[in-house]
């Protein structure tokens, strides 16, 4: 199994962070600029409400909302998930499918230290999984 520490392996610095009166239109083109999946929300103090991901903007657009007319919080979930650093590769999985949401914020205390990824997340539990077998087989083979 995973440790705790692992997590901390693929966890994304934040790029940039946008205010949630911005449009999607212009959170986009700052994440299109970036070359980023997901961007950071804030409110007017600058502290987070929630991640716009691309999966939000195609829901949005799915529902024929125009993007230039939309503000970023009018499109992100109503609830900020975050999980801590000592979170496992596992329960950030867990967490992700259960929320249904791609990018998770990582937070130690009240202090923001990254998002992470799904694909991250997915990418650390077969590494995992891939050393559980290099293990087994090293120990089968030589006892």
């Amino acid at each position: 199994m995973a440790t705790g520490n692992a997590l901390q392996r693929v966890i994304k610095p934040v790029q940039a962070t946008i205010d949630s009166s911005r449009t999607v239109c212009e959170a986009v083109t700052r994440m299109r600029r970036l070359g980023t999946s997901a961007i950071l929300v804030v409110d007017s103090d600058g502290v987070p409400v929630g991640v716009l991901t691309q999966r939000d903007v195609l829901s949005m657009i799915a529902a024929d909302l125009d993007p230039h007319l939309v503000l970023v919080e009018q499109a992100i979930s109503e609830e900020l998930v975050t999980v801590s650093l000592q979170t496992t590769p596992e329960e950030a999985m867990q967490v992700m499918l259960e929320r249904s949401h791609d990018e998770l914020l990582v937070v130690d205390r009240d202090l923001v230290c990254g998002l992470v990824s799904m694909s991250d997340v997915t990418r650390l539990l077969v590494e995992d999984r891939d050393a559980r077998i290099r293990d087994l087989t090293f120990y089968i083979t030589h006892g």
